[in-house]
């Protein structure tokens, strides 16, 4: 170090003249005690200072810090451990806390139509879009039949029947007109006619009653002929069954307008099950066959109009049908279309693609050969996804009586069930991706 540095930075001190000693200084320090200062040491620290690099003596002297106190060191202590529970407890919460959610969909039925046509043409036929080959005619059919009159009058009445007279004498016996038999408990009944009873053998006779008793019953029994000689009275006798002979009103029928209404819906109604066993024996290569009456060409007649005294009436009805059959392979994903393009949003069909199919002719032409048919389908639709059944975003943080009234309020559910992880702590998690929705 140059000699001019040395002197600017020289540090002075007065000495005293005398020997070696030592003086007692006192520093304020947080225990007082004594500090000693060695004199005679000092000309050497002198020394030593000025032997060392300006940077060094210049650099600032820091005072040492007295300790902490214990109690300090504690709440430091009690402060991170809190800290590390709480840290502990939020991973446990966040890595422990789930919400399972079992979801029964409901299902909705869903109804979808279109129609297409159909060209009875040759197999090698260009059929324009949105039509199939098939078939298109019309057959010709006829139906007859006869129907009672309903509407009666009674213009009198009777207790009338049949029994049976037997003769087990030897020789032949006649009965006359009016011939009286009794019964047991003394009812009376005439023959309607004059018979001859042959020996030995039997026959039925008419018979009425004298008296016009709306009451009158007779049962299984053995009525006797008073007018024969008593001798004979036992070997020639008549018998009856239950029901044989009763009390009868005479009545007189006539047709009504209601009678010739309802003979018109059966002679349509037979015209379309006779064109249906007439078409399932006829075409056979086809497994959907169609058949409509033309109303326009209907033609039917009675023999008989309302009010005429018959008991029955004939009606004659011809008719022709259209008959239209086609394959429904020819129709393979038609079914699946319809559905999709009725189904909701978000929605899929599930099941059977086609839980049932029918089919309508719309419009035909037999001249031309060409029908037009109505395709209608029923099926079944659900919700395609979990997302379109739950919004999970709806439920993080909410508690069971929360998420219940969330799960109640959407119509896409039939059922649910919950499922907190642990049992006990019933409220969702805080991130969607600890909630879990099943569908059954």
């Amino acid at each position: 170090m140059p000699e001019s540095e040395n002197k600017k930075f020289k540090v002075r001190r007065s000495r005293r003249a005398s020997g070696a000693g030592t003086i007692s200084v006192k520093r304020r320090r947080s225990l007082e005690t004594p500090h000693v200062v060695d004199l005679k040491n000092q000309s050497l620290i002198d020394n030593k200072i000025e032997a060392m690099p300006i940077e060094d003596r210049i650099r600032p002297i820091t005072k040492s810090k007295a300790p902490w106190p214990f109690g300090v060191y504690k709440k430091i202590a009690v402060t991170f451990i809190v800290l590390a529970i709480a840290i502990l407890g939020i991973i446990a919460y966040f890595s422990l806390v789930r919400l399972n959610i079992s979801v029964v969909p409901k299902i909705s039925e869903v109804n979808g139509q279109t129609s297409f046509m159909i060209y009875d043409r040759p197999e090698d036929y260009s059929v324009p879009a949105g039509g199939i080959l098939g078939m298109v005619r019309e057959m010709d059919l006829e139906y007859k039949n006869t129907f009672p009159a309903s509407k009666s009058k009674v213009i009198g009445a009777e207790v009338s029947g049949k029994v049976t007279l037997v003769n087990t004498y030897s020789k032949d016996q006649p009965l006359v007109a009016t011939t009286r038999l009794l019964t047991p408990d003394n009812q009376l009944l005439r023959l309607k006619d004059t018979v001859l009873v042959p020996a030995g053998g039997s026959i039925e006779a008419n018979v009425y009653g004298d008296s016009l008793d709306p009451t009158f019953t007779l049962a299984d029994t053995k009525l006797t002929i008073p007018g024969l000689w008593a001798g004979l009275q036992d070997k020639i006798y008549a018998t009856a069954k239950a029901g044989d002979v009763s009390y009868r009103e005479q009545k007189k029928m006539s047709v009504t307008q209601e009678d010739l209404d309802k003979a018109l819906e059966t002679a349509k109604k037979s015209i379309l099950e006779k064109a249906e066993t007439d078409i399932t024996s006829v075409y056979q290569a086809y497994d959907e066959k169609l058949y409509q009456l033309d109303d326009n060409s209907l033609a039917f007649s009675f023999d008989a109009k309302a009010g005429d005294e018959k008991d029955s009436f004939a009606i004659t009805m011809n008719a022709k049908v259209a008959v239209v059959a086609f394959k429904k392979a020819s129709l393979e994903g038609l079914n699946e279309l319809t559905l999709d393009s009725v189904i909701k949003t978000g929605e899929t069909i599930v099941g059977d693609k086609a839980n049932s199919s029918s089919f309508k002719v719309l419009s035909y032409d037999v001249k031309d050969n060409v029908a037009q048919v109505e395709l209608s389908v029923k099926g079944t639709a659900a919700p395609a996804t979990q997302g379109d059944i739950i919004d999970k975003t709806k439920l993080v943080g909410l508690t069971k009586s929360q998420i219940e009234s969330y799960l109640n309020s959407l119509d896409t559910i039939e059922s649910y069930s919950l499922e907190f992880r642990p049992s006990f702590f019933e409220i969702a998690p805080q991130l969607v991706d600890k909630i879990s929705v099943s569908i059954k």
